[in-house]
């Protein structure tokens, strides 16, 4: 009969320690789950996140590709006539903005390097920009200037009331240098 109490004591022991039992086994089970559920759910979501990043990436490289094109275009437009009018620049660039490949392009403009010790750069230029850049500038004269010379939006033609001289921005000075040099378009 002892070895039967015996028996009961031990039994109730073991029912009393089984949920410590249990739970030491059972955390580092739990644990070991949850971090590889985090790290899965991490990758997951870095797999996304770089597939939505190379996306983007590509279309926004597309998109600048399309503009490129529209500037060598504009380019091709220039070098193919000894002067260009407002309405013509107007109308060609109404023909750009009206193709499929224009998305994103609101505004086109023809700024024009004008070197003033070279009387040939002036060449390309309306007789009334060419006396307001002398005109606005006559205080402090430079070694070259890059007017705006024609501008036109999505909407309508804008006029050029006042000369705008892209080289006062050292960015767009330095990219439109930059193009000059290597003579071919440049993004910025």
């Amino acid at each position: 009969m002892n070895l039967l109490k015996n028996y009961k004591l031990n039994k109730y022991h073991l029912y009393k320690w089984l949920p410590w039992v249990f739970l030491l086994f059972a955390l580092p089970i739990t644990y070991a789950i949850w971090n590889a559920e985090r790290k899965a759910e991490y990758n997951d979501r870095e797999v996304e996140f770089n597939y939505r990043l190379a996306n983007t990436y590509s279309q926004i490289n597309k998109q600048l590709t399309l503009h490129e094109q529209s500037l060598y275009s504009i380019r091709g437009f220039f070098d193919a006539s000894s002067f260009v009018s407002a309405e013509e620049f107007t109308d060609y660039v109404q023909t750009i903005f009206a193709s499929k490949f224009s998305s994103g392009l609101y505004q086109l403009g023809f700024i024009k390097y004008v070197d003033v010790k070279d009387v040939s750069s002036f060449q390309s230029i309306d007789a009334g920009i060419r006396n307001r850049i002398f005109e606005q500038n006559s205080s402090q004269l430079h070694d070259a200037y890059a007017p705006v010379v024609y501008a036109v939006s999505q909407t309508k033609a804008m006029s050029i009331n006042s000369l705008y001289d892209v080289f006062d921005l050292p960015q767009a000075k330095k990219a439109m240098l930059l193009s000059a040099n290597q003579n071919q378009a440049v993004i910025n």
